[in-house]
């Protein structure tokens, strides 16, 4: 899904998102030691500039095991 205009604004770039799942979802793939404020942040704008209301944030860089957060609004 493209966002080529955000609250009546024109955007300078164009916002891809790594995954779109069942139309409704929006997933925002990270490979980090940890999740943090940034990453959580980055997933709520983008729920916002597609209209999707719940968004997966999933990290395969922490160790042992996959980190992932739900976001709801």
């Amino acid at each position: 899904m493209r966002i080529d205009n955000y609250k009546g604004h024109a955007l300078h770039k164009k916002y891809v998102a790594d995954l779109i799942c069942y139309g409704k979802i929006v997933a925002e793939l990270k490979v980090l030691e940890s999740l943090g404020r940034r990453e959580e942040a980055q997933l709520i704008n983008y729920m916002k500039a597609t209209h999707k209301p719940v968004g997966l944030l999933i990290n395969f860089g922490s160790s042992p095991r996959l980190e992932w957060r739900r976001y709801v609004i």
